[in-house]
């Protein structure tokens, strides 16, 4: 430090972590300074050393300190004259930087870039280069600039809708370790034994999850064994339930699945198959993107603070700049109703207006999608043979009203066709869907063979009547004409070995509902859940579960 002035100076100093109010007496920070206090004589110099205390920092990136010097001036010579004093205090960053840090300090300025986002105007984008002076007004509407010469501060306001957003908490998967080389098993045993007119039947179980982790890998296997010993005999039999291997793919959010495993249930019906599944994994994305919930968009004022609020209980709550913005970050929040949304503008007034808000499983946010794609063999041991299919599914989130979906299911006889849409509406979420079916059903006895094609139509609901407080959670019905086969229908229809196994259940109908009903302070909740169910063989009658 130099003092370049005609009068001697005090100096005091320090370093703290970011807190411009920390004192150099409570100064906590990983190095020591020597001398704390110096003077300097005019056009005079005087060296500061800092130590390092051995603290330990993280050593895959740099930490910020802030260097702290307090410039006293000498008290005036004439103390009959009234004067003005100022201490000069000046604050600059630190940096500790970890012993085989890739890159340099020198080369870092070149890594920085600055481009300007397509929403910014009219789904451009623009990247400046090498040194070119961009006037951010010209592209980005609402923004501004404002240099305060005296303070040589540089103010650029630029709206929040037109920020890139990121999530504090969320680590992206390519950043993501592997975790360590490591096996496990888990299981579970039982003995049950009964006497029953004179007759023992004794039973052993064991069930067993296992599993291997190396590198990006993980290999897994469930399965039970099950001996029982009774008037039929001595029967011992082991079955496996799922053995696979699977990994992670960053790029596409989705995981790799290779052998024993069950096609996801999003839009038909779960199968259990052999062979390789590529399919989304919402865990990849941040808490903020999981599940649905609607983008609030709004234009603030001036610098104002935002509240999302629903049931009155406050979502989710920032500050934003003047011109539109964009909130896309909110948790899925369940089925909780309306959403209230307040702008405080700085002066103090209030705007507030609401989003309607329902949810049903089919809905996705705003342009995220989802997909899933499985080549394998249909597994039933149980069958004589089991068909060999693909099948696709895409779900794609259009805007907060609108979800579209779509899924096919290819074989060799047999082949099905989904569309949908999901809703989110003032009068609560819709998701409607039909599929169509075409199967060639052999006959066991001839050589002929049914054509069968059908129809099969769903519509879900969910809303919660606020003036009530009465929550239909999910309530759907689903019907299916009497030529319609869902994937399983049909490969058991085609692959039972004998006419001594039944004909698969096929559905005609089934209605589902999940109802809760608030009774008041003191007095508890109501709910309902059950289901019905009938089918097109005569025979099967109906099935109703109801839980209260």
């Amino acid at each position: 430090m130099v003092n370049k002035g005609n009068t001697p100076s005090l100096m005091q100093i320090w370093i703290d972590r970011g807190k411009p109010e920390t004192q150099p007496f409570d100064s906590d920070a990983a190095f020591v300074i020597t001398p704390p206090i110096v003077r300097i004589d005019p056009k005079n110099g005087q060296s500061v050393r800092l130590m390092f205390t051995g603290e330990k920092l993280p050593q895959d990136r740099e930490t910020l300190f802030w260097f702290n010097a307090l410039e006293i001036p000498p008290a005036s010579a004439d103390q009959d004259k009234s004067s003005l004093q100022i201490a000069v205090r000046s604050r600059l960053k630190l940096f500790y930087r970890p012993a085989g840090l890739a890159g340099d300090a020198a080369s870092a300025p070149n890594l920085v870039k600055w481009h300007i986002v397509p929403t910014a105007k009219g789904g451009e984008h623009y990247d400046p280069q090498g040194n070119e002076c961009v006037d951010i007004k010209k592209w980005i509407p609402d923004s501004s600039i404002d240099f305060e010469q005296s303070k040589l501060k540089l103010n650029v306001s630029i709206p929040q809708a037109y920020m890139q957003q990121f999530d504090n908490n969320y680590i992206p998967p390519e950043k993501a370790d592997s975790g360590v080389t490591a096996a496990f098993i888990d299981y579970n045993a039982n003995a049950w034994r009964a006497l029953t007119q004179g007759n023992i039947h004794t039973q052993y179980y064991l069930g067993i999850n296992t599993g291997f982790n190396l590198a990006n890998w993980r290999l897994r296997h469930n399965g039970y064994y099950n001996h029982a010993i009774g008037s039929m005999g001595d029967q011992r039999k082991y079955t496996a339930i799922s053995s696979y291997l699977q990994r992670d793919s960053a790029v596409l959010r989705a995981q790799l699945t290779l052998g024993q495993y069950y096609t996801a249930p999003d839009l038909f019906d779960s199968v259990s198959y052999s062979g390789i599944q590529l399919a989304s994994d919402e865990r990849m994305l941040p808490d903020s993107q999981r599940g649905f919930a609607p983008t609030i968009r709004g234009t603030a004022e001036s610098n104002a603070k935002v509240t999302i609020r629903q049931g009155g209980n406050v979502l989710y709550e920032t500050s934003v700049s003047p011109g539109p913005f964009m909130i896309d970050k909110l948790y899925g929040s369940g089925y909780a109703g309306d959403m209230e949304v307040t702008v405080t503008e700085a002066d103090g007034r209030k705007r507030t207006f609401v989003v309607p808000f329902a949810t049903v499983p089919q809905l996705l946010r705003p342009s995220v999608a989802r997909f899933n794609v499985v080549l394998g063999k249909y597994r039933d041991d149980r069958l004589n043979k089991t068909p060999e299919f693909f099948q696709g599914t895409y779900q794609r989130g259009i805007s907060n009203l609108l979800t579209a979906y779509s899924g096919a299911i290819v074989s060799q006889d047999y082949q099905a066709m989904q569309v949908g849409l999901a809703l989110s509406t003032t009068l609560g979420a819709f998701a409607v869907d039909a599929t169509q079916s075409h199967a060639v059903i052999p006959a066991l006895t001839t050589e002929s063979s049914q054509q069968a094609r059908g129809q099969s139509y769903r519509f879900t609901y969910s809303k919660l009547l606020e003036t009530t407080q009465t929550n239909f959670t999910v309530a759907s019905y689903r019907f299916s004409s009497r030529n319609y086969y869902s994937f399983s229908d049909y490969a058991q229809s085609a692959g039972r070995a004998d006419n001594d196994m039944p004909p698969p259940s096929r559905q005609r109908s089934r209605v589902q509902a999940n109802i809760s009903q608030n009774l008041g302070e003191g007095f508890g909740s109501f709910y309902l859940s059950g289901s019905i169910q009938n089918y097109w063989n005569a025979d099967q009658g109906r099935d109703m579960t109801y839980q209260l």
